[in-house]
């Protein structure tokens, strides 16, 4: 199209406006000498200031920031690195952001093939997917690969600055919705990422923590059955230690509901499925090895291993090297995400939604391969991004400053 206006090459019809702009001093180092630890608030209202905020566009604004990498700014000095005072304010003026390092800044890569400046677009095209990502946009081959007419919601934490959130994420029609204490409505992850300020942390006492963990998500389930709606509903293995005990390891049962509250034991209008992505997970046996992509079972114990396109990170492994062609090559086990379908269904019924959370592992377009995650939990990290403010702090006891 015409100058900056670019359209996707989509079915939906969406444009891309691209407009350069100057850097000015907004990505300059903090000055923790005079302003010590109001240097961030000075930076994020400097921005808040001087940049035009976005307002009633149909259009979503993002902003790919040039930045010194991180190691730069620890030479430079401890408490330099502008990052989180400059995503805040750009978010404060209607704007998501993703940083990129200079090309001089960038590591250089240790496969011989690749040249510098191959690596270096290459990454800058990461960025940009990672900016896309952070605004909704899905890889749709994918979600169409899904196949599910359900709403999928997934009940997730993130840790901020001012405390501990609850969220709960939704995906329906293709589109991520988020919801969180203090903010009631559903939002689209780009307008959640610009509320941030509006959410409300949970108690900080653990125990009543835990109570209030199990209170919200319990009526966010049964607002969604009042609603209409027959959810399936996926929750990370992690939260059995934080409130929701009823899918720890010794009270579950394959063929019945968790006792989780929102949720009666005999509503068949609700599909649980915890899942597991982290490195508890055991490697358990199934052939073929380290090539093996797909969901695994052992046919008994109603549980799916899924392994995707992308194993752990490993030096000099390309991705599509493996094991069969390349027997002196060592490799790590790849990545195991274990599926768990819960309550009464036949074994076709939990084999189709084991295969359907491993596809929402491809959903995300910031990366090439599959996501540790499902879609609806991967994406709950863009929104940690934006409840981060300070990335260090002062204390009175220390004369350095410190890095949270």
């Amino acid at each position: 199209m015409d100058g900056e206006v670019f359209r996707l090459n989509a079915s939906s019809g969406n444009r891309i406006v691209i407009v350069r702009c100057d850097r000015r001093d907004y990505v300059d180092g903090l000055d923790r000498g005079k302003l010590k630890d109001l240097a961030d608030e000075h930076r994020t209202n400097k921005i808040v200031r001087s940049v035009e905020h976005v307002k009633g566009s149909q259009f979503i604004t993002c902003s790919l920031i040039e930045i010194l990498p991180k190691d730069d700014w620890k030479k430079l000095g401890e408490g330099t690195d502008p990052k989180q005072a400059v995503r805040k304010g750009f978010q404060l003026t209607g704007r998501i952001t993703q940083f990129v390092y200079p090309e001089k800044g960038a590591k250089k890569s240790k496969r011989k093939k690749d040249k510098p400046e191959s690596s270096y677009i290459h990454k800058v095209f990461n960025c940009i997917l990672d900016l896309l990502g952070d605004a909704g946009v899905i890889d749709y081959k994918a979600h169409m690969d899904v196949n599910e007419q359900r709403p999928i919601i997934a009940y997730d934490l993130v840790s901020g600055d001012k405390g501990t959130y609850a969220f709960l994420t939704k995906f329906e029609d293709g589109v991520l919705t988020v919801k969180s204490r203090g903010l009631e409505e559903w939002l689209t992850l780009s307008e959640a990422v610009l509320q941030t300020d509006q959410f409300d942390p949970l108690p900080k006492a653990p125990d009543a923590q835990k109570k209030e963990i199990a209170r919200w998500f319990g009526e966010q389930l049964r607002m969604e059955r009042m609603n209409g709606k027959e959810p399936i509903v996926l929750v990370e293995a992690e939260l059995r230690y934080k409130g929701l005990e009823g899918i720890q390891n010794n009270k579950i049962v394959c063929d019945k509901n968790p006792d989780l509250p929102g949720l009666k034991q005999d509503d068949q209008g609700i599909t649980v499925i915890r899942i597991n992505s982290n490195e508890d997970v055991p490697a358990y046996g199934f052939r073929p090895m380290s090539f093996s992509i797909g969901v695994y079972s052992d046919n008994e114990s109603g549980l799916y291993y899924g392994v995707g396109t992308k194993p752990k990170t490993q030096m000099n492994i390309a991705k599509a090297m493996t094991k069969y062609d390349n027997p002196g090559t060592a490799f790590q086990q790849p990545r195991v995400v274990e599926y768990m379908p819960l309550g009464p269904m036949d074994r076709q019924d939990r084999e189709r939604l084991a295969w359907m959370v491993h596809r929402l592992r491809e959903v995300c377009i910031t990366f090439e391969s599959t996501s540790a995650q499902p879609y609806p939990l991967k994406m709950t990290s863009t929104i940690k991004k934006y409840l981060k403010f300070k990335e260090y702090e002062v204390t009175e006891a220390e004369a350095e400053f410190l890095e949270l």
